[in-house]
């Protein structure tokens, strides 16, 4: 549920990749209201925007698949947020060791944040941060890791693997 209102929440992603919230108002038994909620990064961390999305009230049989799915939603949320943290785990772990790898390297061939700057074209600040913070904290997409490992003169691999 929203933290701010306690009403009813999902989350997900639009086709175009960005996060999505809806938060669900019950009106009556007969409708129910979807209000689509936006946030946006600001110097104090997410702020929340209104939606300029028209809401849009639904039938009653609609109401009821949202009350079920909504249910369902609930009953496996403890597995769908262990999934998640185990999925993120995953990916910060190989971002760690990349990144341990890539610090190795800029050590074993003594080259200057403006010897990488000069062979990425990246800035010194972004170089910087790469180095000097956590793989959750720097965040890095694996195009700048395969930027920075060509400066190296290696490469970044990725595999698929069966669970």
């Amino acid at each position: 549920s929203s933290r701010s209102t306690g009403l009813p929440i999902v989350l997900g992603f639009t086709s175009s990749g960005k996060r999505l919230a809806c938060v669900f108002e019950w009106l009556d038994d007969e409708e129910t209201e979807i209000l689509p909620v936006t946030r946006s990064r600001s110097e104090g961390g997410f702020q929340m925007k209104k939606a300029v999305h028209k809401t849009k009230v639904l039938t009653a049989a609609e109401s009821r698949r949202m009350k079920s799915l909504q249910a369902q939603l609930e009953a496996e949320k403890e597995d769908i947020v262990a999934s998640g943290r185990e999925l993120l785990d995953a990916h910060q772990s190989m971002i760690s060791t990349i990144l341990a790898d890539l610090r190795l390297a800029k050590e074993t061939q003594q080259l200057s944040l403006n010897d990488l700057q000069n062979r990425t074209g990246m800035d010194r600040a972004q170089l910087s941060r790469l180095f000097r913070e956590s793989a959750a904290a720097a965040n890095p997409t694996i195009q700048t890791l395969e930027r920075v490992a060509a400066a190296f003169g290696k490469r970044v691999v990725l595999s698929l693997q069966d669970v």
